[in-house]
């Protein structure tokens, strides 16, 4: 697995800037990236950033530029997600009661959308449950008292319990069987119930930076698919090779093990491996085969892979090529970039079997909308599964499918991570911080055009007031910051006021972190007696919460991500655990302030056509974030200076190009005036003027 690195210090050379500390430009093996444009059939420019992001074979490019769901993990690597379905199963098949308790952020609310619809569509809609009013985040024993009194049998957390230990043991204590979904690093004592959380120890799920809401589709994936003809069979695809044939098997969407049989040893392999409940799929017309395998046990079911297939997109050609060719057209797939035909014909086997029901493929199409909102909005990687998930789920956006609300709320802007993390994300991750998540619930959950409307209507009046708010106290905290003494604890920072909702203090600190360039946190009270809660953010790549963990026993709840993280704690400890904080990042705290290049162009490479193409990268975020250019000897027909302040520049660039530079006007005026050409790093973006787009550069640093 391919996690980015973007940019390899053996690949980048290290330039010096006198208006950064430092560019990183990208030395690129031009042959190579020469050599996998013209395979591919993709430009350079678009090679060269991939490489310079450690993509370097055909696959891992062609996998990376073109994700499809069959990239996916199985569900069923997460350890103990059969013993969750079937635990699910069982109390679907009985009279008792199903609870879903999720957080209220917009990870857990998604989470608890996938899950209210999956369980309500199987008959079974279950009790919700969500902090509210001034509850804060978490399960509590309150609230388990709750369901204990309703009389529930099981409970499903989402996006939370992992670190419940004695909310999660009142509930067993009480019958209440218990299974936790999360994606929140565990402590050393785990909760008694059954988890489903990649980053458990001893769980062999590949992937482990699923957001809460990945989680839950992953689980919903796995009930799903044990309603289907193929759950726990095995299938065993076949393919003919010069003196004998490959063999795969394939166990609930995973290949088990893969191996070739000569045509000596074939009896004994059938003899040693194959099972009567086995099914084989042929990729190869071969009555002598199926007459052998039939001699060997007349019960084995064998089907060519077209037979699979449901047929309806199929031309009806008797053909098996035929077939074959019309399943690989249908959904793209590049025989050339497959290592042999086994790996081919498992591929096209996995596409068949993923759309093996209509219904359910549908389903989770619908609920990979909520995981692409949840998954951005809780910042997680875009790579690996979550940009598979994320791309796919943007893709409905942008057909106008999925859900109406968000569609709603998009309204007609591009669909795209910056419109779902800058827009819809924050508004509707606004009435969970002040404690009346049941818009955001309803939101998701209504069904009623004209009563979305309403809703939607309501958050946006409350997130207005969010945002005042939220500069009144960032406007407060600066004058706290401007006095060098008060709350700076070496390189950690205090801000401590009773007055914030302790709702948005993760915003507080995230906007005083990036101010700052230091790890953050934000106290305030709960209301309760004695008891503060707030949250932790750092700025860059520093893994904040690797320092706090550590003195988790000072605290009442502790819990999170490596830069984002929420508490409730003792009042009177809060000093004493800040002290000790700041005494373990000591000096660790490094913030990479080097300026990193993605690829070098030249300006007239640049066009209308090259910023469809680049759309290709998206979708962007943590990990995968919008490349950066560099271009050397940037000749300028013009300058001029705007804004308010007249603190922005923008250049007319010599093959006609606009380059903006917000805050950057001086810098511009020099270069300007002393009639000399420029280096730039800069992004790319899109420029309508009178109904005519062109490309137009935005400036991130000049020299």
């Amino acid at each position: 697995m391919i996690k980015p690195d973007f940019l390899h210090s053996k690949d980048a050379k290290r330039v010096n800037s006198p208006m950064k500390s430092s560019w990183i430009i990208p030395e690129i093996d031009d042959m190579a990236v020469s050599e996998l444009s013209q395979r591919l059939g993709i430009e350079k420019a678009l090679i060269s950033i991939l490489f310079s992001r450690g993509y370097k074979t055909p696959r891992e490019i062609h996998d990376f530029l073109y994700p499809e769901l069959t990239d996916m993990h199985s569900p069923f690597l997460m350890k103990d997600i059969y013993k969750a379905i079937h635990l699910i199963k069982k109390h679907i098949n009985s009279a008792n009661k199903i609870a879903v308790f999720a957080d209220s952020d917009l990870d857990g609310i998604t989470s608890l959308t996938i899950l209210y619809d999956l369980l309500s569509k199987l008959g079974k809609p279950p009790i919700i449950r969500y902090p509210k009013d001034k509850e804060g985040y978490g399960l509590t024993c309150d609230i388990i008292q709750e369901f204990i009194d309703e009389g529930v049998n099981l409970l499903i957390t989402v996006d939370s319990g992992i670190r419940d230990v004695e909310e999660i043991q009142m509930a067993v204590d009480n019958n209440i069987e218990v299974i936790i979904t999360d994606h929140h690093e565990p402590d050393e004592i785990l909760p008694k119930a059954l988890i489903v959380n990649p980053k458990q120890k001893e769980c062999p799920y590949p992937f482990k930076e699923l957001a809460g809401v990945g989680v839950v589709f992953k689980l919903a994936h796995a009930l799903l698919y044990s309603y289907i003809n193929g759950f726990d069979n095995r299938f065993i695809v076949v393919v003919k090779q010069d003196m004998g044939f490959e063999f795969a098997s394939l166990f609930n969407g995973y290949i088990e093990k893969q191996e070739a049989v000569s045509n000596t040893n074939l009896m004994q392999y059938l003899t040693n491996n194959i099972d009567e409940k086995d099914y084989f799929v042929l990729f190869d017309e071969d009555p002598e085969f199926i007459k052998l395998i039939k001699s060997f046990n007349e019960s084995i079911r064998i089907k060519y892979i077209h037979e699979i297939y449901n047929g309806k997109l199929l031309s009806g050609t008797n053909d098996l090529a035929g077939r074959l060719n019309e399943i690989i057209n249908l959904f793209k797939i590049r025989p050339d970039l497959c290592s042999s035909r086994i790996e081919l014909a498992c591929k096209i086997f996995q596409e068949v079997q993923m759309r093996s029901s209509g219904k359910i493929f549908s389903l989770l199409e619908q609920y990979l909308v909520l995981v692409t909102v949840g998954t951005i909005a809780d910042i997680m990687p875009v790579y690996n599964e979550n940009r598979q998930m994320i791309r796919y789920g943007i893709s409905m956006l942008k057909r106008g499918e999925g859900h109406y609300g968000i569609n709603s709320l998009l309204n007609g802007d591009p669909v795209n991570t910056k419109s779902i993390s800058w827009g819809v994300a924050p508004l509707l991750n606004t009435p969970g911080r002040f404690g009346i998540t049941h818009l955001t619930v309803d939101f998701f959950l209504e069904q009623n055009k004209e009563t979305i409307s309403k809703i939607t209507a309501e958050i946006e009046k409350l997130n207005s007031e969010r945002k005042k708010i939220v500069a009144e106290i960032i406007c407060k905290a600066k004058e706290r910051i401007s006095d060098s003494v008060s709350g700076m604890y070496g390189n950690l920072f205090l801000y401590h006021d009773d007055e914030i909702i302790d709702g948005i203090a993760g915003l507080v600190a995230n906007r005083i972190a990036d101010d700052l360039k230091k790890p953050v946190i934000v106290a305030t009270t709960t209301g309760d007696n004695g008891l503060l809660k707030g949250s932790g953010r750092s700025p860059g790549g520093f893994n904040f919460f690797s320092y706090v963990e550590p003195f988790a026993d000072s605290f009442v709840k502790l819990g999170g991500h490596a830069q984002a993280f929420g508490f409730t704690i003792e009042r009177e400890n809060l000093q004493g655990v800040i002290d000790k904080i700041s005494a373990s990042i000591g000096d660790d705290l490094v913030i990479d302030k080097s300026l990193k290049a993605d690829c070098r162009i030249g300006i007239d490479e640049i066009s209308n056509a090259f910023l469809d193409r680049l759309d290709l990268l998206e979708p962007y975020g943590k990990n995968n974030e919008e490349p950066l250019f560099y271009a050397s000897d940037v000749g300028i027909s013009s300058f001029a200076i705007f804004g308010a302040d007249k603190r922005h520049g923008k250049y007319v660039l010599s093959n006609g190009l606009t380059a903006i530079g917000w805050d950057k006007a001086p810098q511009m005026d020099g270069i300007f005036s002393e009639k000399k050409n420029a280096e730039i790093i800069f992004r790319l973006e899109r420029n309508t003027y009178m109904n005519k787009t062109s490309p137009r550069l935005i400036i991130v640093d000049i020299s």
